[in-house]
């Protein structure tokens, strides 16, 4: 993450995602947004004063933090990093090295570990945060948040993960 105004670029605007996202932008988080299901898009951009990409590389290409709430790993590492890893037409093709990753997807705890060896090869930081709580703790902010990875950065991204879990 930089010192500059954090830009979230959301990728999973599903039945967690679409309140994940909301609370964010409630919280004055500037969020660019990218489903599969343009209509979710749609209607969270109705909603809240958020970007949407037309496509992965473009919602990489404007965010600064990337957060991904997808299916489960295989969907996650397709996303992030393409087709068979090759950087194409996925959210790190034309996404800042140092654009930091927060996975809040429920993933194998294996492939989880493969990616962060992956996007640590790239350059790029990388958090483990999957969530516990269902669609009722994502409407009302109170998910329980795992996070695993450097210290550092969870202390940067802690008011962040605060909007959509509880304390």
């Amino acid at each position: 993450m930089t010192a500059a105004e954090p830009v979230i670029g959301f990728a999973g605007i599903g039945a967690m995602g679409t309140s994940m996202a909301g609370n964010l932008a409630r919280a004055g988080y500037k969020l660019v947004v990218f489903d599969l299901n343009t209509a979710r898009t749609a209607a969270l951009a109705g909603a809240h004063a958020v970007s949407v990409a037309a496509n992965l590389a473009e919602l990489g290409a404007a965010a600064n933090i990337i957060i991904t709430m997808l299916p489960d790993g295989k969907a996650v590492r397709a996303a992030l990093c393409g087709a068979n890893d090759n950087f194409k037409d996925c959210l790190l093709e034309r996404a800042a090295k140092d654009t930091l990753v927060i996975d809040m997807s429920s993933s194998s705890p294996v492939g989880t570990r493969e990616l962060g060896k992956l996007l640590a090869a790239r350059g790029t930081p990388f958090i483990d945060a999957p969530v516990s709580g269902g669609v009722k703790g994502a409407i009302a902010a109170s998910l329980a948040i795992m996070v695993g990875g450097d210290e550092a950065i969870f202390e940067r991204v802690q008011p962040l993960l605060a909007k959509m879990g509880g304390q």
